[in-house]
This record gives structure tokens, C-alpha cells and sequence, in this order.
């Protein structure tokens, strides 16, 4: 019930915004019935008080003052204004129920009065309550509540012009027979203009039924397909919590591998860094050997020195025994001389023969340096080839080791510049998944 007044109430204002206003450019012949039901409503109004007011004033001047005549004016007035308020307040059913009780009530207070000047203003003012219900049924009611009220309407006219006609006099018959004929064309026209509109009217309600039954049914899919997808929805949501949750705890693993990580490295980086200490300690410790091996090879060179050294004393200790040799010579040659001069050469001989002992002692000690000199120079030469061969070794140990401990160091620092790389991709790679993290959380 609500729904239908709220559909009536739209009705009534889209009627008046659109119809009253001459906004009748539209392709629904239902709707421009309507427009002109409602514009032949408020003109027949009008057009009915005015020309009551005229005949009046016309023919008999003397109505304008009854009471009669003017409560066929202020009441119609009254009525239409109650049932355009009951109308825009979406009351339809309410404004039928008052307008036929209003109407038979008019025709009976006509028929029981039997007086000519009572019955000409009620006998007009059930015609133009037929009007007004009329139209109003017309526009809101069912085809068969116009058909039986525009029946009942014209067999009041009837039976009311048959039953007060006796008691009008001849100007009054006049106007009411006039009346009769305005009212039945009035009903006619009525009649017929509210079927038609009502049998478009129900062919719109019914195919707003259908749309509506249509509208329902897609609205049920539409809600089911909603509840579905709250569903899925919610599931997903529900996942997405526990993906929130396995990532936190990712995250705080994460945090604890970075961590880690990062002490790993740094402790790394320490032993590296000490590694590369070490290694340019040892590396300096080569070169020092190498140096060492160098003085080696310096006291080697002095060594064949004195090896030369000892061979010129060799050399020379030949020339003492060839003067030994020589003086050998010459102590013999003289004690030869010394025996030919007999006893006159005696002491020469005892010279010459000192001499040649002289000689012979110096000859063998000369020898002996000789042999001593040649095994110290022996000695001293196979001593200054071993060392000569060892230092030579040592050299190449030496020169190797300095370039394998220089290639260490080198590969030490690149390897710390790619821990230091590690570290700084390691730190940032963290930001970024963390980042990632929060723009996942919020």
C-alpha cells in the first residue's frame, strides 16, 4: 500500500510538472492521454463554473444570491481543493471513497428536496461531481470502475431529469436539459477517453510489472552474484590475513637472517680485513727476506773475493818455493864448492849447508801453507757454491712467495670490496622488502 501511494503521489507530481506545463512531446500514448484527460479536467472545471455563473446571471439573476447557488460554487471549490491536496499527499483511495459518497449524497439530497429552487443547483452540482469522479477514475481506476461509474452516472442523469423535471419550471427544465445533454457528452467523452488511457495505462502497468518482475529477478541474481562474491570476498579477506600473518612472520625471519647476515658479514669483513693485515705483514716479511737473500748474495760476491785472494796466496807461496827450490840449489852448488877448497871452505860448507836446511825448512813449511791455503780455498769455494745455489733458491722462493702473497692481498681487497657490495645490496634489498611489506599491510 505504501508503495502504491508513493506511486501515485509520483504520478500526481510528474502530471503536474510535465502535462500542466504543455511538456506533451512524448512517444507514450498512455502518458499523452493522460495529459489530456488532466487538461480537459481543469478546463471542463472552469469552463463548468463559468457557464454556471453566465446561465445564472443570464436568465435568472435572482440565483447569484441564493444560498443554493452559492454553495454550488464555494463547496465544488472546497472539494476540488481537498481532493488535490488527498491526491499530492498519494491518498487516491481515500479521495474515492469521499468523492462517490459525495456524489450520491448530492443526488439524493436533489431528489429529496423536490423544490425548483433547491433542485437546479443540486441537480448541477451532481453533474459536475460526476465530472470530477469521472476524471478522477479515469485517470487512477480500473476499466471497469469507469465503465460501471459512467453507467451509474448516466442513469442518475436520467432518473433525476425523469423524477425532478415536474417540479422545474420552464427555464429551469431548459437548463437542465442542457445540463443533462452537457453532462452526457461530458460522460461520453470521458468514458471514452478513460478507457482508452486506462487500456494503455494497464498495458504500461503491465509491462512495468514485467520490468519490475524482471528488475526483481535481476536484482536476486544480482544479489546472489553480491553474496558470492561477499563471500569470496570474505575469503580472500580472510587469506589475505593469513598471508598478513605468514608474512610477518617472514618478515620477522627476514629480520633475524638480515640480522645475522649482517654480523656474519661484519664478522667476515673483521677476519678479512685481519687476513689482509696478515697478509701484507707477510708480504713485508718477504720483501725483507728478499733483501736478506740479497745481502746473501752480497757476502757470496765477497766470499769469491777472498777465494781470489786465497788463490794469488797460493800463487805466491809457488814463487816462495821456487825460491827455496833456488836455494836449495845454491847450498848444494856450494857445499860442492866448499869440498873441492878442502879444509880452506870448511866454514862455508857449514854456511852452505845451514842454508840448504834453511831451505828444506822454509820449502816445507812453505808446502804446508801451501796445501792449507789450497784446502781453505776448497773449502771456502764449495762453501760460496752452496751458498751461491741456496741463495739463488731462496731468491726464486723468495720472489715467488712475495708475488703469491702480493696476488693474496689483491684478491683480499677485492674481496672485501664485494663483501662491502654485498652488504650495501643486502641493506637495500632489506628496504625494499619492507617497503613492499608496509604497502602490502596498508
Amino acid at each position: 500500500m505504501p508503495q502504491m501511494q508513493a506511486f501515485h503521489k509520483r504520478i500526481f507530481f510528474e502530471d503536474v510538472k510535465n502535462y500542466f506545463l504543455c511538456n506533451i512531446e512524448t512517444t507514450d500514448y498512455g502518458e499523452q492521454l493522460k495529459a489530456v484527460a488532466l487538461i480537459f479536467f481543469c478546463l471542463l472545471f472552469f469552463g463548468f463554473v463559468i457557464l454556471a455563473i453566465i446561465l445564472a446571471a443570464l436568465f435568472a439573476p435572482h440565483i447569484l444570491k441564493m444560498p443554493s447557488f452559492q454553495f454550488l460554487i464555494i463547496f465544488p471549490l472546497a472539494m476540488a481543493i481537498m481532493g488535490l491536496c488527498l491526491l499530492r499527499a498519494g491518498q487516491l483511495q481515500l479521495l474515492l471513497k469521499i468523492t462517490i459518497p459525495i456524489i450520491v449524497i448530492t443526488c439524493l439530497v436533489a431528489l429529496i428536496s423536490k423544490s425548483s429552487t433547491a433542485s437546479a443547483p443540486y441537480f448541477i452540482t451532481t453533474i459536475f461531481y460526476m465530472l470530477i469522479g469521472l476524471t478522477w477514475i479515469s485517470l487512477f481506476g480500473r476499466r471497469q470502475d469507469v465503465i460501471y461509474i459512467a453507467a451509474v452516472f448516466m442513469v442518475s442523469l436520467v432518473a433525476y431529469n425523469i423524477w425532478v423535471r415536474e417540479f422545474l419550471d420552464p427555464l429551469m427544465q431548459k437548463v437542465a436539459m442542457h445540463a443533462i445533454i452537457f453532462g452526457i457528452l461530458s460522460i461520453l467523452l470521458l468514458t471514452t477517453l478513460a478507457y482508452l488511457y486506462a487500456t494503455v495505462r494497464d498495458q504500461s502497468l503491465a509491462r512495468m510489472r514485467d520490468e519490475m518482475a524482471k528488475k526483481n529477478e535481476l536484482n536476486e541474481r544480482i544479489n546472489h552474484l553480491l553474496e558470492g562474491r561477499a563471500r569470496e570476498v570474505q575469503e580472500i579477506s580472510g587469506k589475505f590475513k593469513l598471508m598478513n600473518s605468514e608474512l610477518s612472520q617472514a618478515m620477522d625471519s627476514f629480520d633475524l637472517v638480515m640480522e645475522k647476515s649482517n654480523e656474519y658479514g661484519r664478522e667476515t669483513e673483521e677476519v678479512v680485513k685481519a687476513m689482509l693485515g696478515k697478509t701484507r705483514e707477510g708480504a713485508d716479511a718477504m720483501k725483507s727476506v728478499v733483501s736478506t737473500v740479497d745481502a746473501i748474495g752480497n757476502a757470496n760476491y765477497q766470499l769469491n773475493e777472498i777465494v781470489e785472494i786465497f788463490r794469488t796466496i797460493i800463487s805466491k807461496t809457488s814463487i816462495i818455493n821456487e825460491i827455496v827450490f833456488e836455494t836449495k840449489v845454491l847450498s848444494f852448488n856450494a857445499a860442492i864448492e866448499a869440498a873441492r877448497a878442502g879444509k880452506g871452505g870448511s866454514g862455508f860448507a857449514v854456511v852452505a849447508e845451514e842454508v840448504g836446511q834453511l831451505a828444506k825448512k822454509s820449502g816445507d813449511a812453505a808446502d804446508e801453507i801451501s796445501s792449507m791455503l789450497e784446502e781453505s780455498r776448497n773449502k771456502v769455494a764449495a762453501i760460496v757454491e752452496n751458498i751461491q745455489k741456496q741463495s739463488l733458491v731462496a731468491h726464486d722462493i723468495s720472489n715467488a712467495s712475495l708475488e703469491k702473497f702480493t696476488d693474496i692481498a689483491e684478491k683480499i681487497s677485492y674481496f672485501c670490496e664485494k663483501i662491502e657490495q654485498v652488504k650495501n645490496a643486502t641493506l637495500a634489498e632489506e628496504r625494499v622488502v619492507k617497503g613492499h611489506f608496509k604497502a602490502m599491510q596498508s
